[in-house]
């Protein structure tokens, strides 16, 4: 299973949830394994961000905006650190901004998207600094 399969079978199946988090687990190569964690933080039973961690590090966050059960905002770490982030601003699927600055990826999502500030914009993506 892979990360995205992953990642719509936690958007798709978050109705159903009690809590406001899920984990999913995904086989990636050399039998390493990712966990992901779907929060939602308006408490209306739907996703609106996924985590994708593995042992140390959250690798990816994805957050739907517009509440279609598709990820808008992709937010991509390495090693602890913000490395990119790219968003779909216009909710046609396809990528419409790219961020290769964590300041400037900041900036937009506290102008467009401060709700997602503090889920989003993280200084540390190490797994140790979440709550989960």
């Amino acid at each position: 299973m892979n990360i995205s399969f992953c990642a719509l079978i936690l958007f798709l199946t978050a109705n159903f949830l009690l809590g406001n988090a899920v984990y999913c687990a995904a086989a990636r190569p050399k039998d390493e394994m990712v966990q992901a964690m779907a929060i939602d933080i308006d408490k209306d039973g739907e996703a609106d961000v996924v985590y994708y961690f593995d042992d140390e590090n959250i690798n990816m966050a994805e957050a739907d905006i517009n509440k279609d059960g598709m990820p808008d905002v992709r937010v991509y770490a390495q090693n602890g650190k913000f490395k990119s982030a790219e968003a779909d601003t216009d909710y046609d699927g396809k990528v419409d901004k790219k961020f290769t600055n964590a300041s400037d990826f900041g900036a937009w999502l506290n102008q467009n998207n401060p709700e997602l500030e503090d889920y989003l914009n993280r200084p540390n993506w190490k797994k140790t600094m979440f709550n989960f």
